[in-house]
């Protein structure tokens, strides 16, 4: 059966690539500049060389479809509108090769002379030893066979084909509306399509000779293969453009060059008569019986030359209309999270008794763009669900140039008990109000690095509120700091699925801040306190592809501070944890020092504090594994079951206080005990404690990761490793993507 011969097993895709092979790139995406052409891959072979589908450097080739087990179609520009294109993969012996096998069991291969045609035996078996035998057999491969099917007076915009009905959807504009047209897919169907005024002019530009334009004989057009909109005939369609109105136009796109017709279009080559023999069975059309393919066009002159060759015009500035700044809203969600926004820090002297998590909360946000882009405009508001504070930030992007900027502001109010009361007395309540204000700047390396600085200013300001008789007349605490800092970054990361990539990014940075006091009562003043907090931190992380599915990430997280403050880490846990608990047992170090504190995660097995200091470093790896993907070979259509994945992690890490985690004198190893020797005014009793626990702890567990209500969740049970023993297993039960 010669039909088997023109059958095929592939993927054919559109691409602006300029090789034919596959190959892998440093970068992983490349911008969609240039003309596209259709590429096909032959799944039954996997021959890394790709067949090309077309060639064509003036001309645009889009939305390739399969129509049965032979033949292809896809949309083409050539004519100056997006028409449809059908043909087939012929095989052809490319050459010839013989296989030379040695007595000593060794086997040479060599080619034909594509000069002469003759083998070069004579040269090969110079240098080999006594031959054994010789066996000569052709090379095969597969060229295209294409031609044009429809003659439409405007673009296709899409094309789709359903293999079940049997019917092929087409999408056009028509009237400034969509309009579908539903046909059944003939692939011997042949319209010669005109040229359109357009694609003419741009032959000439490029130096090119016009193709000539053959008549149409319309008569032949049977209703089985005639287009589903009538033909346009061949008339001048140049508009008329009314009085009052002056554009700007090269005088070589408004003069027709010597010779040149004012029709709308010309037709290509006739194809040749097709055969009704041995039709394919799925189609009723035999594969060689379509028309033989149109030659590739000759090469282009180069651009210099075309530009060289153009007219000079003068530019007058008062015709031009400058584009008008008009915003759009992208989004507005509404979604709920507990993330640290804004850096996240809080301030040790609003709660030095720990660290506390904000609790889930209702975020709000609106994003309003331009109509180019440049300017990125977004304003939210979260209210947590314990009804104690509320959230507001605005920022403003301008990326109108490489350079961008970044302007923000920031305003958190959180009111905090900082003792339950006593009998007949309320307890006592602070408020806390932060104001932060920050100007960044970013500059793009290239498509994945880049170095980014700013500038803070902040205001943390306590307020005892007139709950109780003790804090009335107590005054308001205020700090101010400023901030400058600097960070590189570098991500070429690529979304798989939810919670799924591959590739590597990392960020390293630093950050100077300076405190201030800034007075207006009784009268202004300024002051700058002495020294400086200094914050160096890395965080890395790489994604793995195990196969198609799976993937190994891990992640390493490092920073310290140190100078006149520090900021204070709290080890252990996970990110966005919606029940957190705060390990009361490991003691706090001594000092005011801290002007900051927040968490380092993620340890899992343990709760907060498991160790604490002014550095910390860990490593997390985890192994996450899309499981119902597994069961099926199509791809998985609902979200929960797409994006479940279970996961298998090992957390490790350490913080400390001072330059070694292994210091004798850790405050994690050393606990302090006060008593009265007997009754008062008698002296107080101080114990010291030394304790042995190794800085370093390890978690290890399983997890498993799910979207529900449009909420990415994550639970984690895991077993935690300290001074080598294997603590009772924690649940972790948290809000976002990744670690």
């Amino acid at each position: 059966d010669r039909r088997a011969e023109f059958r095929r097993k592939g993927i054919l895709f559109s691409s602006n690539r300029v090789s034919d092979t596959l190959v892998t790139e440093r970068l992983d995406t490349i911008l969609p500049l240039g003309k596209f052409d259709v590429f096909f891959f032959d799944l039954e072979s996997r021959d890394p060389e790709l067949v090309r589908i077309t060639r064509t450097p003036m001309f645009d080739e889009r939305h390739p479809i399969g129509v049965d087990s032979a033949h292809f179609a896809f949309l083409s520009d050539e004519n100056g509108i997006f028409n449809r294109q059908a043909g087939y993969l012929e095989p052809y012996i490319a050459f010839h090769q013989v296989s030379v096998f040695l007595k000593d069991g060794s086997e040479v291969k060599a080619l034909n002379d594509r000069q002469t045609g003759e083998w070069p035996l004579d040269r090969v078996l110079e240098f080999l030893a006594p031959l054994d035998s010789m066996r000569f057999y052709p090379v095969y491969k597969k060229r295209p066979l294409s031609w044009n099917q429809t003659n439409y007076d405007r673009n296709i915009a899409e094309q789709h084909l359903s293999f079940r009905s049997g019917k092929l959807v087409e999408t056009m504009v028509r009237d400034e509306k969509t309009v579908f047209y539903v046909s059944k897919p003939n692939p011997a169907i042949t319209a010669p399509a005109r040229l359109t005024r357009y694609r003419e002019l741009s032959y000439r530009q490029a130096g090119l000779p016009v193709p000539p334009q053959p008549e149409i004989d319309d008569s032949s057009l049977t209703p089985d293969n005639a287009p589903l909109e009538p033909q346009v005939a061949k008339q001048d369609t140049t508009e008329v453009i009314p009085p009052g109105w002056t554009f700007q136009v090269p005088e070589y796109l408004t003069t027709a060059p010597p010779g040149a017709t004012q029709q709308d279009a010309e037709q290509p080559r006739p194809p040749k008569p097709a055969k009704t023999d041995d039709r394919d069975r799925e189609t009723g059309v035999r594969p060689d019986s379509v028309p033989a393919p149109r030659r590739p066009l000759k090469a282009q002159k180069p651009l210099a030359q075309v530009v060289k060759n153009m007219p000079v015009h003068r530019f007058n500035p008062s015709q031009i209309i400058p584009y008008r700044l008009k915003f759009r809203t992208d989004y507005v969600s509404t979604s709920l999270d507990n993330n640290l926004l804004f850096g996240g820090m809080e301030t040790f002297a609003s709660s030095p008794d720990g660290f506390q998590t904000p609790p889930p909360g209702i975020l709000i946000k609106a994003n309003f763009k331009d109509l180019l882009e440049n300017y990125v405009l977004e304003a939210g508001f979260r209210l947590p669900t314990t009804f104690n504070g509320a959230e507001y930030y605005l920022w403003f992007d301008d990326k109108k140039r490489r350079l961008d900027k970044r302007y923000a502001l920031y305003r958190r109010t959180l009111v905090n008990e900082l003792n339950e009361g006593t009998q007949g007395s309320p307890p006592l309540q602070m408020r806390t109000n932060t104001i932060l204000g920050f100007y960044e700047l970013r500059y793009p390396i290239d498509a994945f690095l880049s170095i980014r600085g700013r500038a803070t200013l902040r205001q943390d300001k306590s307020i005892l509120l007139s709950t109780n008789e003790v804090t009335l007349g107590t005054p308001d605490y205020a700090e101010q700091r400023a901030a400058l800092g600097f960070s590189v970054v570098y991500d070429n990361t690529v979304d798989i699925d939810l919670n799924l990539k591959t590739g590597t990014r990392a960020k390293l940075y630093g950050e100077v801040v300076k405190r201030f006091d800034l007075n207006f009562q009784p009268e202004w003043s300024l002051k700058f306190n002495k020294g400086l907090m200094t914050v160096i931190g890395l965080d890395a992380r790489h994604y793995q592809l195990l196969d198609r599915r799976s993937i190994l990430a891990v992640r390493l997280a490092a920073a310290t501070s140190f100078g006149k403050e520090k900021i204070l880490y709290y080890l252990g846990g996970v990110e966005n944890w919606i029940f957190p608990k705060f390990n009361e047992n490991i003691p706090l170090p001594q000092g005011g020092d801290f002007s900051y504190q927040t968490i380092a995660t993620n340890v899992r097995g343990f709760n907060q504090n498991i160790r604490n200091g002014n550095s910390f470093a860990l490593i997390n790896t985890e192994l996450r594994v899309p499981i119902f993907k597994y069961f099926s070979r199509k791809p998985v259509m609902g979200n929960f079951w797409r994006n479940f994945q279970l996961v298998g992690f090992f957390d490790v890490g350490t913080a400390w206080q001072g330059l070694s985690p292994y210091d004798g004198d850790n405050p994690i190893n050393i606990v302090y005990y006060y008593q009265t020797a007997g009754t008062p005014p008698s002296p107080i009793v101080t114990v010291k404690v030394n304790y042995y626990r190794d800085p370093l702890v390890a978690g290890y567990g399983l997890g498993v990761r799910a979207l529900i209500f449009g909420m990415y969740l994550r639970a984690d049970y895991g077993w935690g490793i300290e001074s080598r023993e294997i603590q009772k297993p924690i649940f972790h039960f948290a809000l976002g993507t990744d670690f």
